[in-house]
Parts: structure tokens; sequence; C-alpha cells
């Protein structure tokens, strides 16, 4: 099952051929309540080569292959991009583009085989395991197709869960859990079970648990796409009024209707950006409507 917002599992090369690198900016972070240090995406970073002051992704030459025995497939081919904090960016690509590949490195999912990844001007290389699972946990919102809610469980609980891994008491978590429902109006479904609610509802409870724990980046791959029409334009009209309120989206998708909520689409093919990858423009200005599945803004 594709991981949650909370995972802190990593594969076994999570830090990649670049271990060796510049310290993480975490090392100079403040303590929080529980002693350890947290990745700030929004906290002023030194200059470091390659990383430009107001980007939150920063990828060059980043390749992945995956070897089975003596075949190889390289998933990603040298890919350099850059998203800026504040926008909404498509990442658009046919089936085996390497889209999806993309999404779990840039979610702290994955590691690259080659190239230098950086989040908010850290080097994503040189974090330890401990970082990867904050970085996933509290600083990247995931929103994924397969919406992997907890069937046992209802809706405030699986919001919850991030919370728990987390450390957060339980009183402050139902109270974070019901607030985060609230804003993906299902005040009135908070103690449904997912068998209980519609497609678009157990997504919205999906965008919930990816916004309880208040992150600056939503990372949402294909999430229209179990979803009809009418749930598929609530889905891009929330995500839409989440970046007005000043969240970085990445939506992850193979549509080019659905791309068009977006203000930036990004095209991949054969593991190669197509086009699109430079940075972005910025918050509030040149910006397309956004717009619905069939194309409509």
């Amino acid at each position: 099952m594709t991981p949650t917002s909370g995972t802190t599992g990593a594969s076994s090369d999570r830090r990649g051929p670049h271990a060796d690198g510049a310290a993480s900016r975490t090392d100079d972070a403040a303590p929080d309540d529980t002693g350890q240090h947290r990745l700030d995406l929004t906290a002023p970073t030194p200059m470091v080569p390659g990383w430009r002051p107001g980007s939150v992704i920063d990828l060059a030459g980043v390749e992945k292959v995956y070897r089975t025995g003596a075949f190889e497939v390289a998933a990603l081919r040298g890919v350099t991009m850059t998203i800026d904090e504040g926008e909404f960016v498509a990442i658009m690509g046919p089936s085996g583009s390497g889209k999806s590949t993309l999404m779990h490195i840039l979610g702290c999912l994955d590691s690259p085989t080659a190239g230098t990844y950086r989040l908010a001007g850290d080097d994503v290389s040189t974090m330890t395991e401990v970082e990867l699972a904050e970085v996933r946990n509290a600083r990247i919102g995931f929103v994924f197709q397969q919406f992997n809610l907890l069937a046992s469980m209802d809706a405030w609980r699986n919001v919850e869960l991030p919370l728990v891994y987390a450390g957060i008491d339980r009183a402050a978590r139902r109270e974070r859990s019901m607030e985060a429902l609230a804003r993906v109006g299902l005040s009135d479904r908070v103690d449904h079970r997912p068998g209980e609610l519609s497609g678009g509802q157990q997504q919205r409870v999906a965008v919930a648990r990816a916004l309880v724990t208040d992150p600056a980046l939503i990372l949402a791959d294909e999430p229209t796409g179990n979803l009809d029409s009418v749930a598929a334009r609530g889905m891009l009209d929330l995500l839409t009024e989440l970046h007005a309120n000043g969240r970085t989206i990445v939506l992850i998708t193979h549509d080019a209707e659905v791309a068009l909520a977006a203000h930036r689409t990004i095209r991949i093919r054969d593991g190669n950006i197509q086009d699109g990858g430079g940075g972005g423009v910025s918050p509030g200005r040149d910006r397309r409507p956004a717009a619905t599945p069939g194309g409509r803004p």
C-alpha cells in the first residue's frame, strides 16, 4: 500500500550519493518541546550552490534507476526542475512517464540514484532517517489516488494519525482533526467510517489528514483518479482554495484537463522533463483560472 502522511519507512539507499555533503539546516534549527530539531520549510536559509531563494523544490540532474538482477530500468533521466513557494504546479505525463517516481522523490519516500534534491534549500540526501520521517509527517501533506484510509476507523481518527506519530496528546489531536475536517466541509461526517462515505468524501478525509499537521507543501498524486466528474470538480476547487490560502501545491496527473487547475504545468515523458521545469511565476501573477474536468474554468 502506498505510504500515507506520517509514514516513517524509507528505502535502504535513502541517504543517496551525497551522504557526505553539507549538513542539513536542521542542525541550526531551534529544538521543539521534545528536544528534537525540526525542518522549517519557511525559515531563512543560507545561500548554497544550486539553490534560489524562494524556491521550495530544486532538482538538479536527478536520476532514478531500478535494478532487478541484471536488468536496469531508468525511471528518471537527469530531471532538473524548480518549484517556488506559493506555486500551484501540475506534473503531467502518461502512464510510465516517471511522474509517480518523481512524486515519491519529492515526498522523500524514495531517494535518487544520482543528482541533487534540495527541499527549501536543504540537500535531502544529507538528512537522517529521523529528519526524513519528520519532513514526511509534518512538513509535507500527501493526498493519494487510493485514499489510504483505515476502514475500521472513523473519519476523525483517520485524520489524527499523523498527529499520533508526532506524539501530540489526545485532546489536541481530536481538536485539530475536527478543525481539518471542517475545513474540507465534513463537519457532519466526523464519526463516519470510510465505508459510510462517498468517494468524494473519502478523498476529502484524505485531504484533511494531509492538512492536519499544517504543512507548507501539498503533494497530490492523481487525486481525482477515482472520482466522478462532480467529486473531481469539488476536489480541484478544494486544492485551489488551499493554494489561495498560501500553500504550495504539486498535482500529479495524466489528465490535461485536470492539469488546467494549476498555474504551471511541467510535462514529463520517458523520465525526462519535456517543458515547464524552470522557475514559476510569482504568487498572484500570470495566473490562469482554476479549471474543472471538461476543461471549463
